[in-house]
């Protein structure tokens, strides 16, 4: 981590590591042995990532080649990844990166940008950052919704497809619409029919289509194209 996209081999530490038995132990039985590796940042990240690869003792060790090869690779692994963060920023409202964050509907993090690492390291201390705090992995499965965060903020918590779409927004930034409005208006704007909606939120359908008409009308929209273009902006 402090040689930040380098990629190291066993060669290049320097003096001998205190011996692990768990650690030892489970390389022996995966045959981990040669080992290749290297730390990066995720784009427009607060968080790094880390990939290494194995060789078992029988095979030699990585060539110059390899290794060069390697953090090539990395750097279009990076590449895909921001290609597939825009794509699904796009199905979310619209935030800084730094504000966005993407995340497992079990509360594993893929991405999380640096004010929103920030901003949940100020509000839980012992946050580690590979997973979202507890008390954000339950509000996950009442997406979409918002959740205090500190004591100048809140977090959005949007459904994106299968994941989780977390974007920080500051207390002070009040949405037009009730929170039934939006969370209806919300859903209608993935895809969700009024009956699926009515059954999320524990609504009639006919209480959908009146939230529905009343964002339409504070919004001032005509049709799901435009109620989607302002989400974003909400």
């Amino acid at each position: 981590m402090v040689r930040l996209g380098v990629v190291i081999r066993e060669r290049d530490v320097i003096g001998d590591l205190p011996a692990h038995p768990e650690v030892m132990a489970f390389s022996q039985r995966h045959g981990l042995y040669h080992c290749m590796a290297i730390t990066a940042e995720l784009p427009h990240s607060g968080l790094m990532f880390f990939v290494s690869i194995y060789r078992p003792p029988t095979r030699s060790e990585f060539t110059q080649e390899e290794t060069v090869l390697f953090g090539e690779f990395v750097v279009h692994l990076l590449q895909h990844w921001h290609h597939v963060l825009q794509r699904l920023q796009s199905d979310s409202p619209t935030r800084p990166w730094g504000s966005f964050a993407l995340a497992e509907p079990s509360g594993e993090l893929l991405f999380a940008g640096l004010r929103i690492s920030v901003a949940l390291s100020e509000a839980w201390p012992e946050w580690a950052g590979t997973r979202l705090p507890p008390d954000v992995i339950e509000a996950l499965a009442r997406a979409p919704c918002s959740l205090t965060v500190g004591k100048s903020s809140r977090l959005q918590l949007a459904p994106c497809g299968p994941l989780v779409a977390i974007s920080l927004a500051s207390r002070h930034q009040r949405s037009p619409l009730a929170p039934r409005e939006l969370s209806a208006a919300t859903l209608y704007a993935h895809g969700r029919s009024h009956k699926d909606i009515a059954t999320t939120l524990g609504l009639t359908p006919a209480s959908v289509r009146t939230y529905l008409r009343t964002a339409y009308a504070v919004l001032g929209v005509r049709n799901k194209l435009e109620l989607v273009a302002a989400l974003r902006k909400v």
